[in-house]
């Protein structure tokens, strides 16, 4: 059966308080099930999840198995504070999923905040995206089905727990997807070196408005930025105009400036 396993001592503390998570079961070193409970600052028990106690060797070798199960390379790597989660997978939208779950939003009255990667691959800018879209109150990160990365234990502990707060989408098309949420009202900004502008009449997003409701931030991945495929269907594009020297941005620094101009 398939499963997740979760490394970091603040992304296991998320992923046990999401209650869509059930068959928690903790891996642990005395050590780590020490500083897990001084992470929860002893408000939180962790009496009602299996606990298994081992020395740092059988640790080691029983997470090797786990994502060897799981298809994933082995690590060589010490396990982060001694102790590892094992616990039911993630739920993974689709593109009708969200579809719905806007439909619900807008009848809350509530505007919609998406983020979406094309082709980004490297688990450490995903990670790291996902983390700052969980700061900004982002609703879903949309991801395109082919050349993204997967939710290892690495990812896991990158994200820091933002797993956990943000819908995760896997598009099979991802500009065909973006084309929908564009006839849906959802403004959708892509960011590429080859815009013509560095500067979008910013919304007021407190409120709904007649022509958007809501919008989505689309980047490209790290080396080529976005495809022709996604580029085309964009109405609206925007480069980050260089101050300096070095005129490109790592994708996930760029996430992050684009998340605080545009949310």
């Amino acid at each position: 059966m398939e499963s997740d396993i979760i490394i970091g001592i603040h992304s296991i503390i998320e992923a046990l308080a999401n209650p869509s998570r059930i068959n928690s079961k903790i891996f642990c070193t005395d050590k780590g099930k020490s500083l897990l409970l001084e992470a929860l600052k002893s408000n939180k028990s962790i009496s009602s999840y299996e606990i298994v106690i081992m020395d740092l060797q059988n640790l080691n070798k029983n997470f090797d198995k786990k994502i060897k199960d799981q298809g994933w390379a082995a690590t060589a790597t010490t396990i982060p504070s001694q102790i590892f989660l094992e616990t039911s997978t993630l739920k993974i939208y689709d593109s009708s999923m969200l579809l719905k779950e806007l439909n619900e939003m807008r009848k809350l009255k509530k505007i919609a905040k998406l983020f979406a990667l094309d082709n980004v691959s490297d688990v450490h800018n995903g990670a790291a995206i996902l983390r700052t879209a969980a700061f900004f109150g982002v609703d879903a990160l949309i991801m395109s089905l082919k050349g993204t990365f997967g939710l290892t234990p690495s990812f896991y502990r990158i994200a820091s727990g933002s797993t956990e707060y943000v819908k995760l989408v896997k598009s099979v098309n991802l500009s065909r997807f973006l084309s929908e949420l564009q006839n849906e009202k959802i403004e959708c900004i892509g960011f590429s070196e080859r815009a013509d502008c560095d500067e979008i009449s910013n919304h007021d997003f407190n409120f709904m408005h007649n022509d958007y409701l809501g919008r989505c931030l689309v980047l490209g991945s790290e080396d080529k930025g976005l495809s022709n495929a996604v580029e085309r269907v964009l109405r609206k594009k925007v480069s980050f105009a260089s101050k300096g020297k070095i005129e490109t941005l790592n994708v996930s620094v760029a996430a992050a400036l684009a998340m605080e101009k545009y949310f």
